[in-house]
């Protein structure tokens, strides 16, 4: 008896299981392992009982969520969600999306203007004292859509929308 104490023991401690003993003939002490009980044996009573009844209730079981974690047993194990039956009748809305976004992701922005230093800028001042629009010059960019540009005697930052290049047009409309 000690014998297999000291492996189960073993067994447990290298692959970081807590093996809890309760009191025998008490089942309330172990009810998740008697609630999975009941509900094999009932599942297994409504069955026909061949094999497919069997694989059907293991596959059932495993894809569905558990009550404390929320996630089924299958997605903890493997850290991915199982592809069942139920997902190509309603196909997740996520998946579009992520779908839609690795493609953008790829192609870049699109309609984005790209300035680089020294370039001849038409950019919106925002201030009620001076004109709308003022011609600068850039300075540097400071990331993909915003850039430091050189005002007069002020640098000022600027998103690539409150920018047009002062080649393509004369002077922006006043919108």
């Amino acid at each position: 008896m000690s014998i297999r104490v000291g492996r189960v023991q073993s067994f447990c401690t290298g692959n970081g299981v807590r093996h809890t003993t309760n009191s025998a003939y008490h089942p309330r002490s172990n009810g998740e392992a008697e609630r999975f009980i009941r509900t094999f044996k009932n599942s297994i009573k409504k069955s026909s009982g061949d094999n497919l009844s069997l694989c059907s209730f293991l596959l059932n079981y495993r894809v569905t969520p558990h009550a404390m974690t929320g996630v089924s047993p299958s997605e903890l194990l493997f850290k991915v969600k199982p592809k069942t039956l139920l997902d190509l009748v309603k196909p997740d809305p996520g998946a579009k999306v992520r779908q839609q976004q690795e493609l953008m992701a790829e192609s870049g922005p699109v309609g984005v203007c790209e300035f680089h230093s020294g370039d001849h800028v038409w950019v919106q001042t925002h201030s009620k004292n001076e004109d709308k629009w003022t011609v600068g010059v850039i300075v540097q960019p400071l990331g993909p859509l915003s850039y430091d540009v050189q005002v007069g005697e002020k640098k000022i930052k600027r998103h690539v929308d409150h920018i047009i290049s002062a080649a393509a047009a004369p002077f922006p409309c006043s919108s």
